[in-house]
């Protein structure tokens, strides 16, 4: 039962198969930076497990299936350089909760995850030693996690944790436009201070 499916980079061409629908247990999807064309198939609505869907890049246009509103598992949808219509794709990330506003200050994390996901967790804390936002729970070995969140302005501590005590996992961390990186060698732990 394959759960990753990453064809991106390639020169793939064509329409995406209705046979997609097949692959019922699939978690992650990535068709990214292809030529694939034609309209998304309304059989994508059957893949209700997948979390990541990638499809930027390519040629797809024409509308997008209502089908796609079925997916209420994603917690990335990748759309853009494709020819969809702005609006209808707005709609869609409105309507499956992937919109993303913050009125205090955002900071993106992007995890790449070694082969031991659920070792992995991460916490953002202010002075006082309060978590004002975390991540973990990883399921997928080698895949890149976008997340974004929304922490006070005095959200300055950065801690990635592993439990198997040997590093691994990379992350960009990204706030106010300036970018951390911790490159996997650490042991237990390893805390950034993201407000330098």
């Amino acid at each position: 039962s394959l759960a990753v499916l990453g064809l991106y980079n390639n020169m793939f061409s064509g329409s995406l198969p209705s046979e997609i629908g097949l692959l019922d247990n699939l978690l992650y999807l990535n068709l990214r930076n292809n030529v694939l064309n034609g309209t998304l198939p309304s059989e994508i609505g059957l893949l209700t497990n997948l979390q990541y869907l990638i499809l930027d890049g390519n040629k797809l246009s024409g509308p997008l299936p209502t089908e796609i509103l079925r997916l209420t598992n994603l917690t990335q949808l990748e759309l853009s350089g494709n020819r969809f219509s702005a609006e209808e794709v707005d709609e869609v990330v409105v309507s499956l909760g992937l919109d993303f506003s913050c009125n205090e200050t955002t900071v993106e994390v992007k995890l790449a995850t070694d082969d031991s996901p659920d070792e992995t967790t991460w916490e953002i804390t202010i002075g006082d030693g309060s978590v004002v936002a975390s991540g973990g729970g990883y399921v997928l070995e080698s895949i890149t996690h976008d997340e974004k969140v929304c922490v006070p302005l005095d959200g300055c501590n950065f801690t990635l944790f592993d439990q198997d005590e040997d590093g691994g996992p990379t992350v960009d961390i990204t706030r106010l436009g300036k970018v951390y990186q911790i490159d996997g060698a650490f042991t237990d732990q390893v805390v950034v201070d993201i407000c330098t």
